[in-house]
């Protein structure tokens, strides 16, 4: 019997009726989970959505939707933040591709989907287009990317607010972004050309400047923002 075989009229019938009621299931689940920020953005960053989770991970996380949908990106985002993901909105109104990108804010990395949408009869438009934008923090390894998103192109994002790690300097970062992928004193000071005495004298400074009580403390603020070395070098927010 082949398995290729073009689905029955009736099944087709069932399922066109079925697809919206899974959007809308789909939906529910998406909006309601506590670790995924949904939103929902014009081309000129007018907030039209947000759930509460997509507030807390951006803006204040006391905060509550009620206090910031209807006002634009700008009111609380740095402008080098709006600017880039305008112009991603600018690229996807191009080409209706969407977009995969990774960045850190308050010093935890995210990757967040932009996907265009094509507003139905009575939703809000704008010339410069609607998007959806589902963001989600992904602690751990950097040099991992998740399962998920391995086949698809990563942008990275060319500012970063670090949060804590903010403290430390460009060098610093790069000595803690070495050790965020395991490497050894030696193999670090190999990779930045640098003596392994200067190395430890980084790690002595990073671990004052964070105030940390020690070695795996400082670890795990580094896989939070999921620090790599293109990281330290990125505009600062």
């Amino acid at each position: 019997m082949s398995t290729n075989a073009e689905p029955s009229p009736d099944a087709q019938a069932q399922t066109a009726l079925l697809l919206p009621l899974a959007a809308k299931v789909t939906w529910k689940l998406l909006e309601s989970e506590p670790s995924i920020g949904v939103s929902i953005v014009d081309g000129d960053g007018l907030l039209l959505y947000a759930n509460l989770p997509a507030i807390q991970i951006f803006i204040d996380p006391q905060g509550t939707p009620e206090q910031y949908v209807g006002k634009n990106i700008r009111f609380w985002a740095p402008a080098e933040w709006v600017d880039e993901r305008l112009r991603l909105f600018a690229n996807i109104m191009e080409d209706g591709k969407p977009r995969l990108l990774r960045t850190i804010w308050k010093g935890r990395q995210q990757y967040s989907w932009l996907h265009p949408i094509d507003p139905d009869e009575g939703m809000p438009t704008s010339p410069k287009g609607i998007f959806l934008v589902i963001t989600r923090r992904i602690h751990g390894d950097t040099q991992a990317v998740p399962d998920e998103l391995r086949s698809e192109e990563v942008i990275e994002s060319q500012v970063a607010q670090l949060g804590k790690l903010d403290k430390l300097t460009t060098r610093e970062l790069e000595v803690l972004a070495l050790m965020n992928e395991g490497l050894a004193v030696k193999d670090i000071a190999a990779a930045l050309h640098r003596s392994p005495k200067t190395i430890e004298n980084h790690r002595n400074a990073i671990g004052k400047k964070l105030k940390a009580v020690d070695r795996n403390e400082i670890m795990v603020m580094a896989k939070q923002a999921g620090l790599t070395l293109g990281d330290a070098h990125r505009k600062r927010l």
